[in-house]
């Protein structure tokens, strides 16, 4: 006699694939932060198109993100966020490329591109005065809660 495995599925949290359960927190994981598309995360998991669609939608989880944030865009954005909750200032470049194992042209690259797309703002000439945009901030609040820079949260 088999024990079989019981799991009873939150339809509004989660969604069953195959065999597998994912959250919308797995499914971000994989399709943003990855660097994936729709057709790729949908091969991924076996399914079809259409149907990865409407689980997109089903969870609010934007299907163009491609066109403004990147995986390391994200993760650029997410630091400041967090250096900011944390030490009660902004990030200077170099710290920023420290902490994410980027180049300081690379970070100063991801940070212009974030300037350029409203999701953060500084003045000229001024180091270190990174402010998050409205459009920064509701990122960052939608934002999963995945640690991918290897910092401890509060």
């Amino acid at each position: 006699m088999r024990a079989e495995r019981c799991y009873t599925l939150n339809e509004e949290t989660e969604i069953r694939v195959g065999n597998c359960f994912f959250t919308r927190d797995d499914l971000i994981l994989m399709y943003i932060d990855s660097g994936m598309d729709v057709l790729s995360l949908a091969k991924s998991l076996r399914i079809g198109r259409p149907r990865m669609e409407r689980i997109l939608d089903k969870f609010d989880i934007p299907r163009n993100w491609h066109a403004e944030l990147t995986p390391r865009h994200l993760r650029v954005l997410r630091y400041i966020k967090y250096f900011q909750t944390r030490h009660k200032r902004s990030p200077t470049n170099l710290e920023i490329s420290k902490a994410l194992r980027l180049s300081p042209g690379c970070t100063n690259y991801h940070l212009k591109k974030l300037k350029a797309h409203g999701y953060v703002n500084w003045p000229r000439y001024s180091s270190g005065t990174f402010k998050l945009t409205e459009k920064g901030e509701r990122w960052c609040r939608n934002a999963h809660t995945f640690n991918l820079f290897g910092l401890e949260e509060d």
